[in-house]
This record gives structure tokens, sequence and C-alpha cells, in this order.
């Protein structure tokens, strides 16, 4: 009887430390998000003004997560086409080891850690942020080996 509580208790160990561990997010995550965008800022740059109908853009992105520790990590993102515009991100990894919450210079990112090397990344721009833009984007990204 002891044996079996101690195999148990060995097992639930383990189990909550597989839980606990936090993947390692460093890396280029690379791929596209489809963009509803009222007016215009520096990733979709343009004349447009805020019109009653937003336009609608596919657009490649990259993301370099530079730094980790623990839960938290940080790094810089750019459209793939266009690497001098850049935008600075702060990370967080939620309890739950998959949801992913930050910001960057101009908006906010929610992210879902869908696999060891595949994130969905969503993000949205308010209105109240430097260009006056209204932008909302989703799309998946996979880490480059």
């Amino acid at each position: 009887m002891r044996i079996v509580i101690a195999a148990l208790a060995c097992t639930l160990a383990t189990v909550a430390a597989a839980q606990d561990a936090v993947p390692d997010l460093v890396g280029t995550w690379v791929g596209s998000a489809k963009s509803v965008v009222y007016g215009a800022n520096r990733f979709h740059p343009g004349d447009e003004a805020m019109a009653p109908t937003p336009r609608v853009r596919e657009l490649g992105w990259t993301m370099e997560i530079t730094g980790q520790d623990g839960r938290v990590f940080w790094g810089q993102g750019w459209l793939t086409e266009d690497t001098a515009v850049r935008d600075t991100l702060a990370l967080a990894l939620a309890a739950d080891g998959k949801t992913i919450i930050g910001a960057g210079d101009d908006g906010t990112h929610i992210m879902t850690l869908v696999g060891p090397d595949r994130i969905e990344r969503c993000f949205s721009h308010p209105a109240t942020v430097d260009s006056g833009a209204i932008v909302a984007a989703c799309g998946f990204y996979e880490r480059e080996k």
C-alpha cells in the first residue's frame, strides 16, 4: 500500500511540474494576419482618412523574441515587407501556459500558444493612439528553425 501511495505522489508531482513548465519562446516567428483598418498608421500607410468603410489588408509579420525571463519576454516585430518599421514588444505568458498578453509601441497583442512552434497572434490599435487609426488583426505564426 505504501508503494502505491508513493508511486501516486510521484506521478502527481511530475504532472504538476510539467504543467508549471514554461516554454522557451525565444526565436523568430513568421506569419501573416488579415487586418481591418480605419484610417492610416505606420504599419498601414496611406492617405485614407477615417471613412465609414474600412480597408481590409493581408500583411506578412515577423516577430523576433530576443529575451525571456520565466513567463515574461520581449523583442521586436515588423512587417515582413518593410523591416525598417519596427514595434517594440513586451509580453507575458499567463499561468495556463498558452495565453500571451502584451503591448507594443502602439497597440495590444493577445496571443495563444497553439503548439511549441505555432502562435495565433491578434492585435488591436485603438484610435486613441498616435495616428488615430483603428486596427484589428489576427493570424498564425510559425517559429523559424
